[in-house]
């Protein structure tokens, strides 16, 4: 009896590891993805992440990354694409801080879409560090 209970035991946390594990990786969020990016591999941010949602006709994004080092000038651009290319172009400028933006639009036309985040970086005036984040795709 004791095997069976250790056995059971075994697998219960076995299999809780993974969910937690799956939950880190991908989220959902209305009926999209959230992507997280543990960006170890980048200088001044970390912890990147982009959301991309359609609900009705309606869709939001967000975009978030944590500051790791100093920097001057960080400037968000996220280009929403539909299958037939770019319809919408947003620019955001950061000085020296965490970055939280978000956005919502009102779609005008069924199809496929999905959002493209470009985060460059500068200190002393010289691009340091590009980041490019690109949403999961949602359908209106």
């Amino acid at each position: 009896m004791k095997r069976i209970s250790i056995i059971c035991l075994l697998i219960c946390s076995l299999v809780m590891g993974l969910i937690v594990m799956s939950a880190e990786a991908s989220t959902a969020y209305g009926n999209q993805d959230v992507q997280k990016e543990e960006s170890a591999r980048y200088t001044y941010f970390s912890n990147t992440s982009a959301t991309f949602n359609i609900s009705g006709s309606s869709a939001s994004w967000t975009f978030g990354a944590k500051k790791i080092q100093p920097y001057d000038r960080a400037v968000l651009t996220a280009i929403v694409y539909k299958n037939s290319g770019a319809i919408m172009s947003r620019t955001s400028v950061y000085y020296n801080t965490n970055i939280n933006d978000s956005k919502s639009l009102t779609l005008t036309a069924h199809g496929t879409y999905y959002v493209q985040f470009t985060l460059k970086c500068y200190k002393d005036g010289v691009l340091k560090e590009t980041i490019t984040v690109t949403s999961k795709t949602g359908t209106y």
